[in-house]
């Protein structure tokens, strides 16, 4: 099980679409959080208001998700995908033009919606693309897209509204720009990638879910995903209030320079990488645990700047890797399932660790609480060294009663 550094990626249309629909699906997550003030102050509702349509957003991703592989068995994954892609767009279009905070409701509902259909069916969408001895590469690359679409929603958003332009504008952009992927996938013609999961039912979930190797990597995809959420959430608070010269430029600039060391360590590992996957998620959590460890000890904004560039490079590869790892070890079950559930239990993690962080921070200070990033990457290196060693026990066993 190997991810050949040798072939040349080849990216068809099919790998476009769904890339740029990942970047657009980036870019509404992150727009939502930039526009909130001045949305408040229009619309007249309070910040904790606005927290609860991020809480709205979540429930409604992890009910689509659940239904995502019904959808795809049922219209195909390539169609399911576009409808997401609209989905997102008219939540978008409805968040530009809402009079009242109702209206942002059913704006959220919308994209929330959109957004869960779309993490559960990309991923298994582009590993169907390609032979599976390559499609790790295509499904890292394709992640890359995410901290691209944030990093070009903060910079072009953040310049639009510190230039005090109306900020209708930005979902309205973000809706027409996710036209183009959402029609590229719908309107092209080839055969449906339909998913197998009529034959699945919920005894044989409940026998996946006993598999200590699914567990393992359940467990390391709520931590992987923890790991990244307690950086791009806390860093700007940290670079905030640490240091004395800090200001609204480093804040921003801090996730800025994390999410450009995301997609130069996703991109980078699809197309230079000839590791196993499992040796590939080991080596950056180690390296993200070291760097998360050294965090604390820097008094230099900038330093820690080119810091977190790095650590974004050794974070980008494992939440995607993690995914591809699991599907090509646990081949006896249906790939579109598995690329459903674990997202299912991954997400969760974002919030739940990125909370933790901040119970830590208001007993122990926050720079002290970034020690819980390096707790969770640490323990995704112990879990996939433990499932490498399982694996080559039971290799060993069968060689064993073969000969």
């Amino acid at each position: 099980m190997t991810i050949s550094g040798g072939k040349k990626l080849r990216l068809g249309s099919q790998d476009w679409a769904a890339c740029l629909g990942y970047a657009g699906y980036a870019a509404g997550s992150a727009a939502i959080p930039m526009i909130l003030l001045p949305m408040s102050r229009e619309l007249g509702f309070t910040l904790t208001s606005g927290g609860g349509l991020h809480l709205i957003r979540s429930v409604l991703m992890v009910l689509s998700m659940s239904l995502a592989g019904l959808a795809a068995h049922r219209f195909g994954k390539r169609n399911v995908l576009g409808c997401a892609l609209l989905m997102i767009a008219c939540g978008m279009v409805v968040c530009g033009i809402a009079p009242s905070y109702v209206f942002l409701l059913l704006a959220l509902l919308l994209a929330g919606f959109g957004n869960g259909l779309f993490e559960s069916l990309a991923t298994g969408y582009v590993q169907d693309c390609h032979l599976p001895e390559d499609a790790g590469r295509y499904i890292t690359l394709l992640h890359s897209f995410w901290p691209l679409g944030i990093l070009i929603t903060g910079l072009c958003a953040g310049t639009w509204l510190e230039n005090h332009l109306n900020w209708h504008w930005i979902p309205f952009a973000i809706a027409a720009f996710l036209l183009v992927p959402a029609v590229w996938l719908i309107a092209k013609r080839q055969p449906q990638s339909k998913a197998a999961l009529s034959h699945m039912n919920s005894k044989q979930i409940l026998e996946l879910m006993k598999s200590p190797h699914f567990l393992m990597f359940l467990a390391a995809l709520f931590l992987a995903g923890g790991s990244e959420h307690c950086i791009t959430f806390w860093t700007p608070s940290y670079m905030a209030t640490e240091f004395s010269n800090g200001d609204g430029f480093l804040s921003g600039s801090a996730v800025a320079v994390f999410v450009t060391g995301m997609f130069i360590g996703r991109a980078g590992t699809s197309v230079l990488c000839h590791l196993r996957p499992e040796r590939l998620i080991i080596g950056s959590a180690v390296v993200g645990a070291v760097l998360a460890l050294m965090m604390p000890g820097i008094h230099s904004p900038w330093i820690l700047l080119a810091l977190l560039l790095v650590l974004g490079m050794a974070t980008g590869p494992l939440w995607p890797s993690l995914q591809y790892c699991c599907v090509s070890s646990i081949k006896e079950v249906d790939s579109t399932l598995l690329y459903i559930l674990m997202p299912l239990f991954g997400i969760p993690g974002c919030g739940v660790c990125t909370f933790l962080l901040g119970l830590i921070a208001e007993h122990f200070g926050l720079r002290s609480s970034f020690c819980l990033v390096f707790v969770c990457n640490m323990s995704i290196a112990v879990l996939l060294a433990l499932h490498m060693k399982l694996n080559t026990n039971k290799e060993m066993k069968y060689e064993l009663q073969k000969s």
